[in-house]
């Protein structure tokens, strides 16, 4: 992966922080999508599937995400042969 750094003026810093924290993403996740729309550059839904399990996010917050439901999430996490990733605090079978 590769290191790019951008001056943004303070008002817009703002703004983005807004517009990425409402779609539940960092900053940079933000800029990155928003580029990639401007230069024509569509990620294909499986890889952005996988990369989200490997940050760890969950099914249910991959879904929200994307606005999908965690079934058709859990589904291509498993058709990519990916372990599931549970939210902390969450417990599993006593």
């Amino acid at each position: 992966m590769t290191k790019v750094t951008v001056d943004v003026p303070d008002r817009a810093l703002f703004a983005l922080s807004d517009r990425a924290e409402a779609a539940d993403m960092t900053v940079a996740e933000y800029l990155l999508r928003a580029g990639l729309e401007v230069a024509g550059i569509t990620e294909r839904r499986e890889s952005t599937i996988g990369r989200l399990v490997v940050l760890g996010m969950t099914d249910a917050q991959i879904a929200r995400r994307l606005n999908t439901t965690n079934a058709a999430i859990a589904q291509k996490r498993r058709q990519l042969g990916m372990p599931a990733n549970h939210a902390s605090g969450a417990r599993g079978p006593a």
